[in-house]
């Protein structure tokens, strides 16, 4: 910080301080007289206070300061400056680890799949971003300088092969991650990449992964939709998954839960949910645009489902997203006149003799209540 004793140059009665460690200063006692004050400004941080308003610094060392009078006897406080550091950009790319090498041998990248970053800022304030990888598997983020953790949401089925080594994901996403320290002055950290290698068809063990994937297949990448199971019946519980990258100027994501199935419940990661009979609604308008909003229903097979495919749709704004289970039923027919036992139909119908010679039968025991 500078302080002279004339609004000329800085060589005219011109004395400096540093600020402490909390960031205040002070010049002491000073003789009764005009002044102005300016700070130094530092490199990769821009000036945020004081505006245009106060004294221009441009002719001394840049920005704008405070120009004031000291009479005798006088404390002059609240002659404050604040500054942003510039922002950084952390980016990286999500792979296909085809060989399972744990290295990058120009291989394509994945689409659609959910990258973190956690951590603080320079100014000690907690920040949570997530991104989805575009169509080549690229990801980034804007951030200023501070200490993060960049981690992958593993999907089931695949495995991670890279990075080989780092921070334990475990509050957002699973696997390792890249632990970055950006500083004023870093205009990009890059190659914070991940890879991943897909698992052969009936390999089940998936002890490395989280067993619930975050991660839908995007197409935009905007909005996407899942079902727990492909196929249901009566009583049987559907979980459906909708997340949905914020639209610039789409403040709600709704789902209408139709006939044929009751909702037992609605939780969304961001954002407030309400329910309106059968209509889900997610107030997504102070989710950051582009940022993910991840809306899980718990819902339960009723009496009222047809037979045949049950579609479920999702909507923001333009976008929607359809995703179906088959619903088959869980009941025969009366034997003889008699009804069935919901929870013993399949030995019903052998003690029935409803079994023919040669013939095939599945026979399924399941309680209802």
């Amino acid at each position: 910080m500078f302080a002279s004793a004339d609004f000329s140059t800085l060589a005219n009665g011109c004395i400096s301080t540093t600020t402490q460690a909390d960031g205040s200063y002070s010049f002491g006692q000073v003789d009764p007289g005009l002044y102005y004050v300016c700070e130094e400004q530092p490199s990769a941080w821009q000036q945020t206070h004081p505006d245009d308003s106060g004294y221009d610094c441009s002719g001394v060392e840049g920005g704008y300061g405070h120009d004031f009078e000291v009479t005798s006897g006088e404390s002059v406080t609240g002659l404050d400056f604040g500054n942003d550091p510039d922002d950084v950009i952390i980016s990286g790319l999500k792979f296909n680890d085809v060989n399972r090498n744990s290295a990058n041998d120009a291989e394509p990248g994945l689409q659609g799949w959910l990258i973190h970053l956690t951590g603080k800022d320079i100014g000690g304030n907690d920040v949570v971003m997530q991104t989805v990888t575009d169509v080549d598997g690229n990801f980034s983020f804007t951030v200023e300088a501070g200490q993060y953790i960049i981690c992958e949401s593993v999907v089931s089925g695949w495995e991670q092969t890279y990075p080989t080594s780092g921070a334990t994901c475990v509050a957002y996403g699973s696997g390792l991650g890249h632990p970055v320290e950006p500083e004023p002055g870093d205009e990009e950290l890059d190659d914070l990449d991940f890879g991943n290698w897909q698992k052969p068809t009936g390999d089940d063990d998936d002890d490395d992964v989280a067993p619930e994937p975050e991660v839908l297949p995007f197409l935009g990448p905007s909005i996407g939709k899942r079902a727990s199971v492909q196929a249901a019946s009566l009583g049987d519980t559907v979980v459906w998954t909708v997340q949905v990258a914020r639209p610039d100027g789409v403040n709600t994501l709704s789902d209408a839960i139709p006939a044929g199935l009751d909702l037992v419940s609605a939780t969304a990661d961001k954002g407030t949910v309400t329910i309106n009979g059968t209509v889900v609604t997610v107030d997504i308008s102070a989710v950051p645009v582009g940022e993910v909003v991840t809306l899980t229903l718990q819902t339960v097979v009723n009496q009222s489902a047809d037979t045949g495919e049950l579609c479920n749709t999702a909507l923001a704004g333009t976008l929607s997203a359809e995703a179906c289970v088959d619903v088959f039923p869980l009941l025969l027919p009366p034997l003889g006149g008699r009804p069935v036992e919901p929870f013993a139909w399949g030995w019903a119908a052998l003690a029935a003799g409803a079994l023919g010679a040669g013939s095939w039968y599945m026979l399924r025991k399941r309680r209802l209540a």
